[in-house]
C-alpha cells in the first residue's frame, strides 16, 4: 500500500514473519545505529567516523492503474453535503534504484527492484 511520507518504492517492509534488516559495518571504525519512535513515526540514523557517500534515490513508474470512487450514504451529513473519508490513490508499479557517489569520484548504481501497489479506493460519504 502507498504511504504518504515517502515516494513510491522508498517505503520499508513491515512483516510479522521473520523479516530481518541486517547491517554490515564496511568501515575501519565503529558505527552507532540509533532508532527512536515518536508517535507513530520511526526515526533511524547511522553514525560513523567517516564521511558518507552521496546517495540519490531514483524511481520510474512503469504502470499506473486508476483508482475507483465509491459513494456511501451518511446520516451524519446534511442533504447535499459530501465528505471524503478515504482520499484514495492509483495503483502503481515502480522500479527503484540508488545512485551512490563515493568521495573518491566513483559512481555506483544499485537496483532495488520493482514494487507493486494496489489501488486504494476513493471513498466519499454523502448526506
Amino acid at each position: 500500500m502507498l504511504v504518504p511520507y515517502v515516494p513510491p518504492g522508498q517505503d520499508a517492509t513491515v512483516s510479522s514473519s521473520n523479516k530481518d534488516f541486517r547491517f554490515m559495518n564496511n568501515t575501519d571504525g565503529p558505527i552507532l545505529i540509533w532508532a527512536d519512535t515518536r508517535g507513530n513515526t520511526l526515526y533511524m540514523a547511522i553514525y560513523g567516523g567517516t564521511k558518507p557517500p552521496q546517495v540519490i534515490w531514483g524511481h520510474k513508474i512503469l504502470n499506473r492503474k486508476p483508482t475507483r470512487t465509491f459513494y456511501r450514504k451518511s446520516k451524519d451529513l446534511k442533504p447535499g453535503e459530501e465528505k471524503t473519508t478515504i482520499p484514495g490513490a492509483d495503483g502503481l508499479t515502480v522500479k527503484s534504484w540508488l545512485t551512490i557517489k563515493r568521495l573518491d569520484g566513483r559512481i555506483e548504481r544499485k537496483n532495488l527492484g520493482i514494487d507493486y501497489y494496489n489501488p486504494l479506493p476513493h471513498v466519499i460519504e454523502r448526506g
